[in-house]
């Protein structure tokens, strides 16, 4: 007798308590921020200008660490182009990443995401270009820097 008048009463219930839950999960589903479910870094920008190129994965990947380092130095610098340095020819998945901008010269090791070194480009004594190699000299000694740096690309 007791279940002819309890059973109907708790099925509208619970019919209620799923309605109101389905809506409540509907209303939120959109309220995710895209950078949440990001699938790649934001596009990188170059130069005072602001201009872009295609996509570069390791442009992005830096500028976008720079930007959320703790380093203020880093960030918001204009960034003109980077080069992937490779340590030994056999070696392709340990490799840094030389990052220039107008402010800094910066070397970059992506694998650990961990700043190498970098210095100011008003340090810029000389820069020279060969087949596959930079050297930088610079006017002052750097702290990190203890020799002539000489990269291969």
């Amino acid at each position: 007798m007791i279940g002819l008048v309890v059973k109907p009463i708790t099925g509208v219930l619970d019919a209620a308590s799923k309605t109101a839950e389905g809506i409540r999960n509907t209303a939120t589903y959109f309220d995710q921020k895209p950078t949440e479910n990001r699938i790649r870094h934001p596009r990188a920008f170059y130069g005072k200008e602001q201009f872009y190129r295609q996509y570069i994965e390791s442009d992005a990947e830096v500028l976008w660490h720079f930007n959320n380092s703790n380093r203020n130095r880093l960030k918001n610098i204009c960034l003109l182009n980077s080069f992937d340095i490779f340590p030994t020819e056999d070696d392709k998945e340990n490799y840094f990443i030389l990052a220039l901008s107008y402010e800094r010269i910066i070397f970059w090791n992506p694998r650990k995401r961990k700043l190498v070194w970098d210095f100011p480009t008003t340090d810029l004594e000389k820069v020279s270009f060969s087949q596959n190699k930079i050297e930088i000299d610079l006017k002052k000694p750097c702290e990190k820097i203890k020799v002539k740096l000489s990269l291969m690309f």
